[in-house]
């Protein structure tokens, strides 16, 4: 188990010309209340078993009705297809795994993104840009049970590749990051929409839809809605470099960047990976997990990115 005080992170760092000052400040939210009380920047997530155990989170999502928050991971298999792992870790304990089962997929698709679609409801996306409705329960094991309660609708078109989204409950609008040729869109859905489109079993039109940079050195890990902003987290896994939060309106005007550093002063304790993976909103505070380790060792955390949202707003 691993604690660090947040004054480690307190220095300042000028990074490319560009100052940021990393700290973690006081939260109504479960998570929030739990790293303020040990004064942590950050906490990590810990799988118990199962395949790739090791391997990168890719989606994230708050459970209220457990007092959880819900990561995934997922494994290659040639003949199976890929396995979806779903760990559910304590909100009040985050080192704390409370349940862990796999997803089962069809044959051949990977799971990526989990978003919280009720109280005891989520979406799950599929990397061909799929989305189904499904419902957890747990076993007398404790055991985490899928259960898919609605059909798969294709919500991107199907020669897109890794759709990225994220989790906030509190919003009206679900934003999913698709590849297009040369383009990465970012589509605006409102959730009503999705909501009726897997209903009847078809593709619900976006809101607003735009095009955004592609950068050779920062790969989309998130994106979600906050506060009626789009929130995008980006960067790759050099421990070199700082990873990017930028800020659009619905439209995709007003673009603004700012820099986050969340867990890179650790990063020499584990090996040489610093890529942040997954976005998720709990109560007004946007997070993201940070991947340190190696590849296939994979040592996982989540912090918020309250200095950066706070930068965006000040530009």
């Amino acid at each position: 188990m691993l604690a660090f005080r947040s004054w480690a992170l307190l220095a300042l760092l000028v990074f490319g010309g560009v100052a940021v000052v990393p700290f973690h400040t006081s939260s109504a939210d479960p998570l929030g209340r739990f790293l303020d009380a040990q004064q942590l920047d950050m906490v990590e997530l810990r799988s118990l078993r199962g395949p790739g155990a090791g391997n990168v989170i890719q989606g994230l999502a708050i459970w209220p009705a457990e007092n959880g928050i819900l990561h995934t991971r997922h494994v290659s298999d040639a003949i199976l297809g890929t396995l979806t792992y779903l760990t559910l870790s304590d909100l009040s304990d985050p080192y704390t795994v409370l349940a862990e089962s796999d997803v089962p997929l069809p044959r051949g698709v990977r799971g990526h993104t989990i978003i919280r679609a009720g109280i005891n409801d989520f979406w799950f996306m599929t990397s061909d840009g799929k989305i189904t409705t499904f419902n957890l329960r747990r076993d007398r094991r404790s055991r985490l049970r899928f259960e898919q309660t609605g059909s798969y609708v294709q919500l991107t078109p199907a020669e897109n590749v890794t759709p990225v989204g994220g989790d906030n409950f509190e919003s009206d609008y679900l934003v999913i990051r698709t590849r297009r040729g040369n383009d990465n869109v970012l589509s605006v859905f409102l959730k009503s929409d999705v909501v009726d489109g897997i209903d009847a079993g078809i593709t619900p039109r976006p809101i607003h839809e735009f095009t955004v940079p592609i950068l050779n050195d920062q790969f989309f890990q998130g994106a979600v809605v906050l506060n009626d902003y789009i929130y995008t987290v980006e960067g790759n896994a050099d421990e070199t470099t700082l990873k990017t939060v930028r800020r659009y309106n619905l439209d995709g005007r007003s673009p603004r960047v700012a820099l986050f550093n969340l867990g890179r002063d650790l990063v020499r304790l584990y090996g040489t990976k610093f890529e942040p993976e997954g976005a998720f909103v709990s109560e007004g505070e946007l997070y993201s997990s940070v991947m340190l380790g190696e590849d296939g060792r994979n040592i996982k955390f989540v912090g918020p990115l309250t200095t950066s949202v706070r930068e965006l707003h000040s530009q």
